[in-house]
């Protein structure tokens, strides 16, 4: 194996470490994500939970105003935090896009390269066997 061939494979894994690393941080951001919508509907859920409390029970409706405010706020925090979680998984898609681009380059270099090599040790076979075939013509004349 030649040495360009050999760079061409070292700078394809390369290629693939960094797509890896990008995939596997687009994985990471899409379970905070998840998590951050688990806790959108537990929070959702409380506060049904507490006007129904609130409902049956006069004393403790007196404190379902703030427990509201509460939740609301938190819930718009988590909505703008779900919002920016949304823009890097956008961004990290577009860059693994990328990477995965010029990984699919090098392996198709590489290919061309190996093949490319792969026609010259034919070639030098051919000429070769063309040698021993006319050194062997030549012998037999008389």
């Amino acid at each position: 194996m030649s040495k360009r061939i050999r760079s061409f494979k070292l700078l394809q894994r390369l290629a693939d470490m960094d797509l890896d690393r990008l995939r596997l941080k687009v994985s990471e951001l899409q379970g905070r994500r998840d998590m951050l919508t688990n806790e959108i509907d537990r929070l959702k859920e409380n506060e049904r939970l507490e006007t129904a409390i609130a409902a049956q029970h006069p004393i403790e409706s007196f404190t379902l105003p703030a427990f509201g405010a509460h939740t609301r706020l938190t819930l718009d925090q988590i909505h703008q935090e779900i919002k920016e979680l949304d823009q890097q998984i956008s961004d990290c898609l577009e860059e693994v896009h990328l990477y995965f681009q010029d990984s699919k380059k090098m392996e198709l270099v590489k290919d061309i390269e190996i093949m490319r090599e792969l026609q010259q040790q034919k070639k030098q076979e051919q000429l070769f066997y063309d040698q021993v075939a006319q050194t062997q013509f030549n012998r037999r004349k008389p």
